[in-house]
């Protein structure tokens, strides 16, 4: 390119050159998105126990949001404690009635987001973390409602946020907290 004069110099564009707002989403080239719109998150710092054999909706662990186009994503983000004596258990995240986020299909297998065999040396004391996260299509502007469900191997009992002996002790029993985080994600 021909300059009269001088060839300028190059100097990098740094957001102190753009006045606020004069840049707005609509003079983006497409394919810029992915923004979080909203969040929406449940909380269960509750320590309880219960038998479980099939799934079964844990403990407030439901939230519901309502995305602003049917083209953004929803983002579920998970961290839920449990307890299971030396036996496995599972987590799947569902939306609406319908399990998603969970493994393929192959014979009996259980189809499940997360799962953890629960092979503590002190199966009494210790509890583990079962972490998620999904990016959903929903596809509406309907609330949406997701939640997580937990199950164990058999029929037996889980420990949610707490260890099975749960002793009153200050140097190895704690008590923990589960959320549920569900984002609304610009289409990109």
């Amino acid at each position: 390119m021909s300059y009269i004069g001088k060839t300028p110099t190059a100097v990098p564009l740094t957001s102190s050159d753009i006045t606020n707002g004069i840049i707005t989403s609509a003079k983006l080239a497409s394919g810029v998105g992915g923004k979080v719109l909203q969040v929406v998150q449940a909380v269960n710092n509750s320590a309880s126990a219960t038998s479980v054999s099939s799934w079964t909706d844990f403990p407030s662990l439901s939230a519901s949001i309502t995305p602003s186009s049917s083209s953004n994503k929803i983002l579920i983000q998970y961290h839920a404690y449990l307890t299971l004596n030396n036996l496995a258990g599972m987590t799947r995240i569902i939306r609406g009635s319908t399990a998603i986020g969970i493994g393929a299909s192959a014979g009996n297998r259980i189809l499940t987001t997360s799962h953890h065999m629960n092979k503590a040396t002190d199966a009494n004391h210790g509890y583990h973390g079962f972490y998620g996260q999904f990016l959903d299509s929903p596809s509406t502007t309907s609330a949406t409602t997701y939640k997580l469900q937990l199950r164990s191997q058999g029929n037996s009992t889980c420990y949610i946020n707490r260890s099975s002996a749960d002793a009153n002790e200050g140097t190895y029993s704690s008590r923990s907290i589960s959320t549920f985080t569900i984002f609304e994600v610009s289409a990109w």
